[in-house]
């Protein structure tokens, strides 16, 4: 036991002198990218604190169910950081114990797998948690505004975090050891049974149907359970993330019952004994999941070997499949987004990221028609249209920096081989962009179709949301393949670590800045009414008022109560009228001006991406 910890402290040791050498170098060399990390987290502290504030302010002046409401958005806030936390740990666990090459190079030296399985698992488990704490310290300190408590609250709080985030980290460990080590047939139709049976129970509780509060004549707190029945996982008292919530609620208004030391006591025995059983029990079947890891790979690898033999025709080539053949009918070209496909494809650190984020999306789109009957007015169908759309580009600037970005680098010393060929090393970066356009707008098109159609958005709005969404992947695929040839990488075969770099850090902000100014000039048409409408009120207060005639009961007219004839949103056309022309010509010009704004954002990084790569051919420093 004494040389297992021992060796987990010389890995420790260097993994600490390897971080604080990459700090090092970021700072000399990327001074820009650590003055705008440093911006943006500082900003998100301090909007997302104001944000919260404000909203949660809102929501516990509500009568009767202000209280009840802000409990219930701390529980599920803290659930799905738990089922996020658990999520993130298996897609880094895989990486970092079963593909990574530092990894294999490790188990090659004298060092016992279960230490360097347990080290691996708390470095994981440090990479994912400190992401919680931050993105979650802005609601805790709302939170504790709203309560006024005191300045241990947010101490406890942070130390209770510490067992909270060490029970995902070893459920991820079990699950993934577990599965590679015993997969087989069995078990994947075991996993497609529990997909199956997972997806058909979200899809019943989205589709059952919404009670609406008005209707509902009993207490007020059975109605509330009645009308968000749909969070009552969040608050089951056999997880984690009740426990933790239970708990700062609790220090928050300042009570003292025996939840108070039960739960904290519950989550510090449930992560000693996940610890413990990873590093005793679980690492002992560590090395056998790698070796089965790499057994399958061969196997799989081979397979596919003989069925590209077997599709072989006369000329010896493999026929692509039919997709390939749309994006391209240059031969070189669809072999080249094949082996970008497969790559993708057999990396599921990459794909289930995408999964993942997507899902959501998907999630988040389908629950729509639960916000009730106020969000059927027009104003609110608008509002929602556009914060859809703001929310799907924001998630493919991320998705394009983190995936598009770095493909270009990733070829690396095998680039040396294109540019032997007279295919042309340039043409590789005009087949990142079309495969990039192809897969983002083929996952968001589907999206804003299904969210102009839950939000019953005319025909004529969801085509300009669509074509709009469509020049968003164009404009975010340009800005990330031409910055990512322009600023190579040809050293790194770790993506993060390529993203990470100057050039990944000026694709985020550009990124940014295309969207604000993209949205800017889409909610034109959506403004302008608002606009026509309080300039005619303000020619309407120009002209005079009529004489005031005073009654036989001494009272004038205009202390008389007026009735409200027009009712309508601010945000609503009539369809019936020819406001309706005025909103198709001012769709249509906003279409034409985001189609320049996009083509100038792309255009212009795709041609100095293509220069700087002719230079590296003709020059030849590949």
């Amino acid at each position: 036991m004494s040389d297992f910890f021992r060796q987990m402290s010389i890995l420790a040791r260097v993994q600490r002198q390897m971080l604080i050498a990459r700090l090092g170098g970021n700072l000399k060399k990327s001074k820009l990218m650590v003055v705008t990390l440093s911006t943006f987290m500082f900003g998100y502290l301090i909007i997302g604190y104001l944000l919260f504030s404000q909203g949660l302010t809102y929501v516990n002046r509500l009568p009767g169910v202000g209280t009840l409401m802000i409990e219930r958005v701390l529980y599920m806030m803290i659930f799905f950081f738990f089922i996020m936390l658990v999520f993130s740990n298996v897609i880094i666990n895989y990486s970092s114990l079963f593909r990574s090459k530092e990894t294999q190079w490790l188990l090659t030296l004298p060092i016992d797998h279960r230490a360097l399985f347990s080290w691996r698992m708390v470095e994981t488990l440090l990479v994912s948690s400190w992401g919680l704490i931050f993105l979650s310290a802005p609601l805790l300190s709302a939170y504790g505004q709203i309560f006024e408590v005191e300045w241990h609250f947010y101490l406890k709080s942070f130390l209770l975090y510490l067992p909270f985030v060490a029970i995902p980290g070893a459920i991820a460990s079990w699950l993934l050891v577990l599965t590679i080590r015993f997969a087989n047939r069995y078990w994947k139709y075991t996993a497609i049974a529990l997909i199956v049976f997972g997806a058909l129970k979200v899809s019943s509780a989205i589709y059952s149907e919404t009670l609406d509060p008005a209707l509902s004549s009993e207490s007020v707190a059975l109605t509330f359970n009645q009308v968000l029945r749909h969070t009552e996982m969040s608050v089951n008292p056999h997880i984690p993330s009740t426990w933790m919530s239970e708990v700062i609620l609790q220090w928050a208004k300042g009570y003292h019952s025996k939840v108070v030391v039960l739960f904290p006591l519950l989550l510090c025995s449930y992560a000693l004994m996940g610890g413990w059983l990873s590093m005793a029990l679980f690492s002992r079947t560590y090395y056998g999941a790698w070796n089965m890891s790499n057994w399958r790979r061969a196997q799989s690898s081979w397979r596919r070997r003989e069925k590209i033999l077997a599709k072989k025709g006369l000329t010896g080539f493999a026929t692509p499949s039919i997709w390939v053949r749309l994006l391209s009918r240059n031969r070189p070209m669809q072999a080249l987004i094949t082996k970008d496909l497969k790559c993708f494809a057999r990396d599921p650190s990459q794909w289930v990221q995408c999964a993942i984020v997507f899902g959501l999306l998907a999630l988040y789109i389908f629950n729509m028609r639960n916000m009730g009957r106020a969000f059927e007015k027009s104003v609110w169908t608008t509002v929602i249209s556009y914060l859809n759309f703001a929310v799907i580009s924001l998630a493919l600037s991320t998705l394009t920096t983190r995936f598009v970005f770095p493909q270009f680098s990733l070829e690396g010393g095998r680039l040396w081989i294109l540019g032997l060929a007279p295919f042309g090393i340039q043409k590789v970066v005009w087949q990142k962009f079309i495969l990039s356009i192809a897969i983002i707008g083929g996952m968001t098109t589907p999206l804003m179709i299904l969210s102009g159609y839950m939000l019953r958005l005319p025909g004529e709005r969801i085509a300009f949301f669509v074509f709009a969404i469509a020049l968003m992947c164009v404009g975010l695929s340009g800005l990330s393949v031409g910055l990512g040839s322009l600023f190579p990488d040809f050293h790194e075969q770790n993506p993060a670590k390529i993203v990470s770099g100057f050039g990944g850090t000026l694709c985020l902000i550009l990124n940014f800045l295309f969207i604000i100014l993209f949205i800017t000039c889409m909610i034109m048409p959506a403004v302008a009414p608002v606009i026509g409408r309080k300039w005619a009120s303000a020619g309407i207060e120009h002209v005079e008022s009529p004489p005031t005639q005073v009654g036989p009961d001494n009272t004038s007219a205009a202390d008389e109560p007026q009735v409200k004839t027009d009712e309508s949103d601010p945000l609503e056309i009539p369809l019936d009228t020819p406001h309706r022309s005025l909103l198709l010509h001012a769709q249509t010009i906003t279409l034409i001006v985001v189609a320049l704004l996009t083509a100038i954002a792309a255009t212009i990084p795709m041609i100095l991406g293509i220069r700087r790569v002719k230079r590296l051919e003709l020059l030849g420093n590949l």
